[in-house]
């Protein structure tokens, strides 16, 4: 498998970025799972 570099450039900008959507969502689910409490 040929390893392209603008590809896995783009990987690890996507991995962060999805990173940052998961704590961001997790954030939001915790905050509104302590308003259900």
């Amino acid at each position: 498998m040929k390893i392209d570099r603008s590809k896995l450039q783009d990987d690890l900008i996507l991995k962060m970025y999805q990173k940052e959507l998961v704590t961001t969502y997790e954030e939001s689910n915790q905050s509104s799972l302590d308003v259900n409490n």
